[in-house]
């Protein structure tokens, strides 16, 4: 590691009054738990989109074709329908974005733990 960085880690050791190997550990084993939180949120997120289309399409009425008119649209039950789709799709641009935003993340924690580490000293 740089000198920079093993300074950094030893400030933080003293500071709170530990070794600085014994800082490291911990913080390589706080990565898998912070990209398992991470995850346990983006897939919440993911289950309340879901949940949300089904309630939307629990609301949804199409009509059967008929021969006077072959191509039906959907129908809402109510006038706050379409606000309503309009706010899910809000809604799931924003968690893709936040999945996308989070992914690098929670790779990293999961894939090289001590990189995370170093990252989070170094913020």
């Amino acid at each position: 590691m740089d000198d920079r960085i093993i300074s950094l880690i030893e400030q933080l050791s003293t500071k709170l009054g530990t070794t600085t190997e014994h800082l490291w550990a911990v913080m390589v084993q706080q990565a898998a738990i912070s990209a398992a939180v991470d995850l346990c949120i983006f897939l919440f997120l993911i289950v309340v989109a879901i949940i949300a289309a089904k309630h939307i399409k629990a609301k949804t009425y199409i009509p059967d074709p008929t021969i006077d008119n072959p191509v039906t649209y959907a129908q809402w039950d109510s006038d706050t329908s379409i606000t309503c789709i309009t706010l899910f799709w809000i809604y799931c641009i924003i968690v893709v974005v936040l999945g996308v935003s989070s992914f690098p993340n929670i790779s990293t924690a999961l894939l090289n733990p001590e990189y995370w580490a170093l990252k989070q000293i170094l913020k």
